[in-house]
């Protein structure tokens, strides 16, 4: 079940490649920092500029707005 949840939620972003994976942790310490760019950056110790392109990425991935039902993601 579990398993399937995931997909269902995450579908291309539970992906196991790099960038996917790289997308994917981004947006967990995103929505962590409740939506915070500069807070998420530093946690990854990457620019705020480097969050906001992972974010755009993940929406690509996804098919969907990170912003729009964080709580899914979440």
């Amino acid at each position: 079940q579990m398993a399937r949840f995931v997909a269902r939620v995450l579908g291309p972003l539970a992906g196991d490649d790099e960038v996917t994976r790289r997308a994917a942790e981004t947006v967990a310490v995103y929505l962590a920092e409740n939506r915070s760019r500069g807070r998420a950056a530093a946690r990854l110790y990457v620019h705020a500029n480097s969050v906001n392109y992972r974010v755009r990425q993940a929406e690509q991935i996804s098919g969907r707005e990170i912003d729009s039902d964080p709580f899914d993601l979440q």
